[in-house]
């Protein structure tokens, strides 16, 4: 049971690091002016760094969840 959860756990923290980095490939190809062109990608530029912000809370818990896991298994 706790290895079926220290993996699911880890499968996750994978993923959010695959989506993390297609994020901050797509964010570094942005305009670096605040403006934007576009509303569109004003609104776009808004969405990217709210993930990331939240990608990053959740890596962060998971990594303390399983440090903990592994510092207390059972």
């Amino acid at each position: 049971e706790i290895m079926r959860e220290m993996q699911e756990m880890e499968d996750r923290l994978m993923a959010l690091n695959v989506e993390k980095n297609q994020l901050e490939s797509e964010h570094a190809r942005m305009p670096t002016h605040t403006t934007g062109k576009t509303m569109r990608e004003r609104q776009r530029r808004q969405q990217v760094e709210e993930r990331l912000d939240e990608i990053a809370k959740e890596c962060s818990y998971l990594r303390l969840r399983i440090k903990r896991r592994g510092m207390f298994p059972g």
